[in-house]
């Protein structure tokens, strides 16, 4: 299966660095360089620095627009699926239209779309965390849900639940890459929002039987 990987920060290279471990990813596609901290030096994305210190031979892209040009790029390296976890931009729907593309959220939608899924479920002192594995659509965060998974608050610092977050996201994926022919994608619906109320096994148990893990 030949892959093609959306993603810029530290999230996204725990997930990359998995992905490179079981699959063929063709191409990382991430945000470009850009300048950071006090000095304003230009620092480039951690997929890209996680690539160069392997000597990968892997096509490295930074896009400054989505366009009908970059889109052709995409479209040369006849992939199988486009894997995307925090890259930064919404995708138009020409890219969304190569090859089936699947966002690993991290949040339980949902809950908490949009870019600080995280940083909110934290001020929000959710119960549970979790990722989610999702159908792109051309809308933010609104596609059919493949696959979550969730764990509880033991009270992680932020750091920690970066961490902790982008492992259960790594291996999130790879169980939707091994099972993807018998999973159905459930609409996002109201019941999901109400995640307070569940405890976590009758949760697991409803995941399982709308998904077939």
């Amino acid at each position: 299966m030949r892959i093609i990987f959306m993603g810029t920060p530290d999230y996204a290279a725990i997930i990359l660095e998995s992905l490179l471990i079981h699959y063929e990813v063709c191409a990382l596609v991430c945000q470009e360089d850009k300048k950071a901290g006090r000095n304003l030096h230009l620092q480039m994305p951690a997929t890209k620095k996680l690539l160069l210190q392997k000597n990968s031979n892997i096509p490295i892209l930074q896009p400054h627009k989505l366009d009908d040009d970059f889109t052709e790029i995409l479209k040369s390296f006849a992939c199988d699926k486009i894997i995307v976890a925090a890259y930064g931009k919404i995708l138009p729907q020409k890219i969304l239209n190569l090859a089936p593309c699947i966002n690993l959220h991290a949040s339980i939608l949902p809950q908490f779309r949009g870019a600080s899924p995280i940083q909110q479920s934290i001020l929000k002192d959710e119960k549970y965390f979790g990722v989610t594995a999702m159908q792109m659509s051309e809308g933010l965060d609104c596609g059919d849900i493949l696959g979550f998974k969730v764990f509880q608050n033991s009270l992680q610092n932020a750091r920690e639940l970066f961490v902790e977050i982008a492992k259960v996201a790594a291996d999130l994926i790879l169980e939707y890459l091994e099972r993807w022919e018998s999973i159905m994608p459930l609409e996002q619906i109201s019941f999901l929002c109400d995640l307070q109320n569940l405890s976590l096994n009758i949760f697991t148990d409803r995941f399982r039987n709308f998904y077939s893990f």
